[in-house]
């Protein structure tokens, strides 16, 4: 059907809305009981919208959360039923977008006037990825080649006919909410809420069977995604005029159905026939079945009317539901029994929050705060044996690790200081300190200044400004760089490897993870009305991370970004707005080459330098994406039933890498290609309000997006990667929406 019988059949057809967003919203919108008289002309109360929309191009960037995803027509409905206000004793709501869609929701709501609240929704939410992948692999958790399937050494011995499977990555998410709560009287309130969420797809994710970094025998594979959560809460509130109590007990549920994804291995690489194509597997843990039940207790005490403490508490446990895995999913391969069966020990956190608002005068208020945070994770260390990447037999017993059950602690600190001055003058002064410590971690104990100052400030009349500074410094404990491998590693090989090679990690890398680093952003706002037929805004926002104690690893962000908006009123029936925004992000990050055994003591300073030692050996990856946007929009009344809008966006976005060496004669400096995303949106609509119950929505939308990510040029011949063959954005697309709105 060509584009054009779209047109034709949408406009005789009851047809999608245009403006669908912007009433989505007033549909699902609170109410309250309205004990008013009716009014003596009819008020239209409910509200029917039947739509049509055709689209002419599969895609993915387009319709992201949408299910606009493949070429063709759809019909849809919104419904809007609610109680005359003229009903005192109860009042209910009935409302309903885009039914008969994947992104539908519903929502019921009911009150009456002895306070009794019940509320009901559902909401679906698709997501769609690139789906321009195909894979050799059939299955669903346990993924298996075809039977004719030659192995090779290299991915490019495969043989691509036989990628026959289409993946469509996405997801569907499901959720039923329900609420209900109601009076006990003397200031008491019972509440229950319930959550049930579903959520079905597949994503793509990469794995490997391997013995070291040299000999990967990699995949992409699509991984089944089926989730089910529950949520249920139940809620005692107290309130009197000064003070406020609240308990609250939660339990939330976790089901994953696939407790392991399988793989049957590709290759035939010489890691040996217990490993190789047809007999080798390799297999991935998913997310694991939890229970987790929570415990909440709140209040606050007001003093005068600007005077209040308050105070928060919370427990949690979280204990994990599923029997461990054995160490491989391949039978061929000797391998000892667990350690333990499954690891019930809980993950308990705990949280206590007070805050006391104090008035010093009466445009001058401090606010004083404290939150303690605790993450205790209450597993017991156990010796895992070492099976190295599936690729052979479990190793040596010197070469076992043991799990490391990390738990931190937080205790952080806040005074805010509020003026009010004349002429809507406000500043706010805020000063925070947190100290965190950590078991199993390099560094142990870190402190944290931040300020911020805030305020807003008139410019005249027709102006006002915002202005916000924040910096912060995070200072920590001495870098015990051999902590992770004495906690990690067995202590026979402990024992047989020389003490300048103790450690898992380089001594210098990672410091800025949780260790130093110094933070400042700052932000201005100005709005400007000069008259009442002009509007101007324009914000500059820069943050700035300097990680002051990093040699290696990442040691500087930057971030810079300008918007400005710019609108109009030529007359009564035509407004223009224009706008821009530009944002440059930038990172960089040191690493070092050397190999291991002899290069790699990392501590040496006389020479001859070790590779681990040399600073020579560095080379540093600079990061730079910028990225802008530029946009109008159009509003034109050209009657006083007709109106037509017409907005577009363009965005373009480039991202560049460079790498450069310190020295080496062995290293070179490399420039990467750079990656380029362009984005254009056009919308014209139109809106016909046919009579005071009937109207219309036109609407065409004209889309392009596309890329050139290098990542994925070429994908399919990687060597070393069964990839799924993904291309890169390279979409045009039109859309036709038609929608009839009736109100009754």
């Amino acid at each position: 059907m060509k584009l054009r019988s779209f047109v034709s059949l949408g406009l005789i057809l009851l047809a999608q809305q245009v403006m669908a967003e912007a009433a989505d919203d007033e549909l699902f919108d609170d109410f309250a009981l309205d004990d008013e008289p009716a009014a003596s002309t009819p008020v239209m109360l409910n509200r029917l919208s039947l739509s049509i929309s055709a689209i002419s191009a599969a895609n993915h960037q387009f319709s992201r959360f949408s299910d606009d995803d493949n070429r063709g027509m759809r019909l849809s409905a919104d419904l809007l039923l609610q109680s005359r206000p003229g009903n005192i004793s109860s009042q209910w709501r009935l409302a309903g977008a885009r039914l008969g869609r994947q992104d539908q929701q519903l929502s019921l709501q009911w009150q009456t006037a002895r306070g009794y609240h019940f509320d009901a929704s559902y909401v679906a939410l698709p997501w769609h990825g690139n789906d321009s992948g195909q894979s050799p692999f059939t299955g669903t958790s346990v993924l298996q080649l075809p039977v004719n399937w030659t192995p090779a050494v290299n991915a490019s011995g495969f043989d691509s006919t036989l990628n026959r499977r289409d993946i469509h990555t996405g997801s569907q998410r499901r959720t039923l909410s329900l609420h209900f709560s109601q009076p006990l009287g003397s200031g008491l309130r019972i509440s229950a809420d319930g959550q049930f969420e579903e959520k079905k797809g597949v994503l793509p994710g990469g794995f490997a069977i391997y013995t070291n970094a040299a000999n990967p025998q990699a995949v992409v594979l699509p991984l089944p995604v089926d989730f089910k959560t529950t949520d249920v809460s139940s809620r005692l509130d107290y309130q009197s005029s000064q003070l406020t109590l609240t308990g609250e007990g939660r339990y939330r549920q976790f089901r994953n159905r696939h407790d392991s994804i399988s793989w049957q291995n590709p290759y035939q690489s010489g890691l040996g026939t217990s490993v190789d194509y047809p007999a080798g597997w390799g297999t991935l843990a998913t997310a694991p079945d939890y229970d987790q039940y929570q415990w909440l207790a709140g209040g606050s005490y007001r003093f005068t009317d600007q005077s209040l403490l308050a105070f928060t508490a919370a427990r949690a446990e979280t204990r994990q539901d599923t029997d461990l895995l054995p160490y491989t999913a391949n039978p061929l391969l000797t391998q000892p029994a667990l350690p333990v069966a499954d690891t019930d020990d809980a993950l308990q956190t705990d949280k206590l929050d007070l805050r006391w608002l104090k008035p010093l005068r009466r445009n001058l208020k401090l606010t004083l705060g404290y939150r303690y945070q605790a993450r205790e994770n209450q597993a017991s260390v156990w010796q895992w044996a070492n099976l190295r990447g599936e690729g052979g037999d479990v190793q040596a017993p010197e070469l076992a690790l043991n799990n490391r059950p990390l738990s931190r602690e937080k205790d952080q600190y806040n005074a805010a200081l509020n003026w009010r001055g004349p002429k809507g003058i406000s500043v706010t002064l805020e000063y925070d300190y947190a100290e965190t410590y950590r078991n199993y971690a390099a560094v142990t104990d870190t402190e944290e200044d931040r300020w911020e100052l805030s305020a807003r400030l008139p410019g005249g009349p027709a102006a006002s400004h915002r202005l916000s500074i924040r910096t912060s410094n995070l200072a920590g404990s001495t870098y015990e760089w051999s902590r992770s491998y004495f906690q990690e590693i067995s202590l026979n090989l402990i024992n047989q490897t020389p003490a300048d090679q103790r450690w898992t990690n380089h001594p210098l890398l990672r410091q800025y993870h949780v260790a130093n680093n110094h933070k400042t952003a700052v932000s201005w706002t100005s709005t400007w009305t000069p008259t009442t037929d002009w509007s101007l805004q324009g914000t500059v926002t820069s943050d700035h991370v300097y990680f002051d104690k990093s040699e290696l690893g990442l040691t500087e962000t930057r971030t810079w970004q300008a918007s400005v908006n710019a609108g109009y009123q030529v007359d009564d029936s035509y407004r223009l707005t224009v706008w821009a925004d530009y944002r440059d992000d930038f990172g960089s990050q040191t690493g070092r080459d050397f190999n291991g055994g002899l290069n790699k003591p990392a501590n040496r300073v006389t020479a001859p330098l070790p590779e681990g030692s040399d600073p020579a050996r560095n080379y540093v990856t600079d990061q730079n994406h910028d990225t802008l946007t530029l946009g109008f929009d159009t509003q034109w009344q050209m009657s006083e039933r007709l109106q037509w809008s017409t907005s577009y966006s363009h965005q373009l976005s480039d991202e560049d890498y460079q790498v450069s060496q310190s020295g080496a004669r062995d290293l070179a400096d490399v420039t990467l290609p750079t990656v380029r995303y362009r984005m254009q949106r056009l919308t014209n609509a139109l809106n016909w309000q046919i009579n005071d119950r009937l109207s219309l929505d036109a609407a065409h939308i004209w889309f392009r997006a596309a890329d050139n990510d290098w990542q994925w040029q070429d994908s399919s011949a990687t060597d070393k990667v069964l990839q799924s063959g993904q291309r890169n954005t390279n979409e045009a697309l039109h859309r036709i929406l038609v929608n009839v709105n009736y109100e009754f």
